[in-house]
Parts: structure tokens; C-alpha cells; sequence
């Protein structure tokens, strides 16, 4: 994955269109080494350009922190640019959601998007049916409750990636 170096010293990547497909282009050139290998992409404009340039499956990612719909809207074009485009990668978009958002409704949508082909807008449909729902596990005490969290955060991450699909949504 192509980097640039910032001016405090710190690297960023380059999610510039061109750029992610001269990276994946070098990743499906790698042969058997890359085999059973998923790439993870990030969302940029013309992303179906970028999944285009490897038959490798890949999982689409949000560049940074932003609010829950432009990350919804990101992962729903990203899962209907290709056939190949098999998953997301979620971390601290769900997990460090903002104030007022309930991170569980966000992997919820994010599933939904997944596998069901939730569009962004009936995934933030759900987001808002599934908000504030089961918050009950955190009144069992820190120890339970970081027991609930990890497990249905590796629950919904893990069931977010991968899926097989045979053609692009319409």
C-alpha cells in the first residue's frame, strides 16, 4: 500500500484511484503468494476502477473517522463496484462511533449491507430502528460488559467479511 510521509513525521496512505490500482495490480502479480489472500482497499472515487484492476478478492474500507452515514454510503458503493468486493473492514468507525450513536446499530447496518445489499439509506433506516436497542449489557458491570462488547464486536466483524457473490447488485 502506497504511503506519503507527513509534515509531523507521521505516514498516511494514498487512496487516490490511480494509485490503489497500481497497488493492487502489484499484489495479483505476486502469484502463489498471494493466493487465498484478501486485499483491503480503501474506499476512494472510482472505486469499481480499483477492484477492476485484480481478480484477488478484496474488502473495502473507510479512509478515516467520519459520521456513520458517509461511512454507510462508502461501504455500500464499495460492495457493488465488483463481484470481487467480497466484505468490509470495520474497526474504529463502529467501535469509537461518535456522541450520541449507538455503535452496535452501526455494525447492525454494516451486516446489513453485507449481506443483505442494504443500500446506505435503508442501512441508516436501520440504524435508527436498531439505536439504543439491548444496552442492557452494560448494567451487568465492567467485567461482564467488556466480555458482551469484545464478543459481539468479533462477532460482527468477523460476519462482515467474507461473502461470496456471484455477480454485482444492480
Amino acid at each position: 500500500m502506497s504511503v506519503k510521509k507527513k509534515a509531523d513525521g507521521n505516514y498516511e496512505t494514498v487512496a487516490t484511484t490511480e494509485t490503489l490500482i497500481r497497488d493492487a495490480g502489484a499484489a495479483a502479480c505476486l502469484g502463489e503468494s498471494s493466493l487465498r489472500t484478501f486485499l483491503k482497499l480503501p474506499y476512494c472515487e472510482n472505486y469499481q476502477r480499483v477492484a477492476a484492476a485484480t481478480a484477488l478478492p478484496s474488502s473495502c474500507w473507510a479512509v478515516s473517522e467520519r459520521q456513520p452515514l458517509s461511512i454507510l454510503n462508502d461501504f455500500s458503493a464499495g460492495m457493488r463496484s465488483a463481484s470481487n468486493v467480497r466484505g468490509v473492514m470495520v474497526g474504529r468507525n463502529v467501535t469509537f462511533a461518535p456522541k450520541n450513536e449507538d455503535p452496535r446499530a452501526i455494525a447492525a447496518a454494516v451486516c446489513g449491507i453485507v449481506h443483505q445489499g442494504l443500500k446506505a439509506e435503508e442501512a441508516a433506516q436501520l440504524v435508527a430502528q436498531e439505536r439504543g436497542q439491548q444496552m442492557d449489557i452494560f448494567a451487568v458491570g465492567a467485567k461482564k460488559a467488556a466480555h458482551y462488547i469484545t464478543y459481539f464486536f468479533g462477532v460482527a466483524a468477523s460476519s462482515c467479511m467474507p461473502r461470496r457473490r456471484a455477480a454485482v447488485p444492480p
